[in-house]
């Protein structure tokens, strides 16, 4: 199927979501693979290759053109000889893609009860606090999608995502809200504006850098 939802946050950042029901010859007829990009998909095993195509595939209709992918030493991907910034995601048959012309980050999670296992991992005092007064499920993948999605914003790798990336000023939950982000590297603070949203039984977060 065609895009499922797309729109314009941060007054200039794009992003849409895409369903996969599609095959690998679908998305390929629209994407002009370089030699890199093949050998790059040729590497992928099962779903990982139509998560790979639909998710390029998403931004080439958001942007209504043919597009030239590549990825930077650090394994994030950008498109070569224009300035914008990308940031891809995605979650069992879906997948996110976000441009804008500040740097950016996309994240979506289909939320799941076992994100609780993992919550002392990268939830910080100060995150665990607000949560005692609010949906822990919720609450968790707000966390979470958000600090993935300033994790590929700051694209350089090596964060701690309990310390080094941390969330505040977060929205009583609601269908949608906003938040604010930080992440701390060698004496650097890079800030971030926050975007959340429940889509279906799924949620995505936004991030673009301030």
């Amino acid at each position: 199927m065609p895009l499922y939802h797309s729109d314009t946050i941060f007054d200039d950042a794009k992003y849409g979501i895409w369903d996969i029901e599609e095959d690998e010859s679908y998305f390929l007829q629209f994407l002009n693979l370089d030699a890199k990009g093949q050998k790059r998909l040729d590497s992928l095993k099962g779903h990982r290759r139509l998560e790979w195509l639909s998710s390029r595939c998403t931004l080439q209709h958001l942007c209504d053109r043919p597009l030239f992918f590549c990825i930077d030493k650090y394994g994030k991907p950008f498109i070569k000889h224009e300035q914008v910034h990308i940031s891809l995601s995605h979650s069992h048959n879906r997948v996110a893609a976000v441009i804008a012309p500040h740097s950016c980050g996309i994240d979506i999670q289909k939320k799941v009860d076992k994100i609780a296992r993992i919550k002392h991992k990268f939830v910080n005092a100060d995150e665990a606090k607000w949560l005692q007064n609010h949906d822990e499920l919720d609450g968790l993948h707000i966390i979470w999608g958000a600090k993935e999605a300033m994790y590929k914003a700051y694209g350089k790798r090596s964060l701690d995502f309990k310390e080094q990336i941390r969330l505040f000023d977060i929205e009583t939950l609601e269908k949608e809200g906003f938040a604010n982000g930080i992440v701390l590297k060698n004496d650097l603070v890079f800030e971030y504006k926050v975007h959340y949203q429940f889509v279906d039984d799924f949620v995505l977060v936004n991030v673009i850098q301030l």
